[in-house]
């Protein structure tokens, strides 16, 4: 196990020891099972042009083979690739930070007193959080959106129904990439993505948005259930304690730094 890795386990066990309106992705009753494929596919990514910031506190539980490590995040989250999550311990300060803002990502940990640097590509995130995921489809996740697929070409968009939901399925031209989307046939709201790679066919993201409420004019979920295959398979469990969408600020952008601290070791993710 890479020291690194060995670092973020320890930050799991340190925690769970210490214990104006809009209407952005929103549709009618009813209305998304009428629509084409095509069209409810661009209702739904309404939400991706919501440019507020996001401001949460949330429950996490990540779920390995080897245990349940729970932890609390304060969350900012700016489309389309700035994000900033703080470990919240039962007492005394956060001791982990990262952010990302302009394809770089940078991680400070107080308890070792060690601050990484790097690009922001999924690689460098999963070592510190259990999603290896681009900091743009992490943020679509947070928020109810899809992740965006490695498409060069228009893709294949087809739709058809199935139970109570209206399901999306969007793939490259050579079937190499596919994503299925769920949307609940009677509120439009997305309950599920499943995402698959390559040509074995096997889920390497599934999404569950569950117990969607207003949060300032936009429906969002209170609970995201990631599933997500690797090295080892791991599940994580979001839920929101407190979720606000405000507009962005200079002020506000700024939070999204995270300079080198007095004394910190720096490491060089490249």
């Amino acid at each position: 196990m890479s020291r690194i890795r060995i670092l973020v386990l320890f930050l799991f066990f340190s925690l769970i020891a210490g214990g104006c309106a809009h209407e952005t992705g929103t549709s009618k009753p009813g209305e998304a099972i009428n629509l084409s494929p095509e069209e409810a596919l661009a209702r739904l990514d309404l939400r991706s042009q919501d440019r507020r910031l996001l401001k949460a506190i949330a429950e996490i539980a990540v779920i390995t083979e080897t245990g349940r490590y729970p932890l609390k995040l304060a969350i900012l989250a700016w489309r389309p690739d700035s994000l900033r999550l703080e470990a919240i311990p039962v007492i005394g300060l956060p001791n982990f930070f990262l952010a990302a803002h302009a394809g770089r990502l940078a991680v400070y940990l107080p308890g070792t007193g060690e601050y990484y640097t790097g690009a922001a590509v999924p690689e460098n995130l999963a070592r510190f959080f259990p999603l290896s995921l681009s900091i743009s489809d992490l943020i679509s996740l947070l928020t109810g959106g899809r992740p965006a697929l490695p498409m060069e070409e228009q893709p294949r968009v087809e739709g058809f129904h199935e139970g109570a939901s209206y399901r999306l399925d969007i793939s490259s031209r050579d079937r190499r990439f596919r994503q299925s989307l769920w949307i609940d046939g009677k509120t439009g709201y997305l309950r599920r993505c499943k995402q698959t790679a390559g040509n074995c066919g096997d889920d390497a993201l599934n999404v569950y948005f569950d117990a969607y409420v207003p949060v300032d004019g936009v429906p969002m979920p209170q609970r995201i259930r990631v599933k997500m295959k690797g090295e080892e398979e791991r599940t994580v469990v979001l839920e929101y304690e407190s979720v606000t969408l405000e507009t962005m600020t200079a002020a506000g952008a700024e939070l999204f730094g995270l300079p080198v601290p007095p004394g910190a070791k720096v490491r060089r993710l490249e």
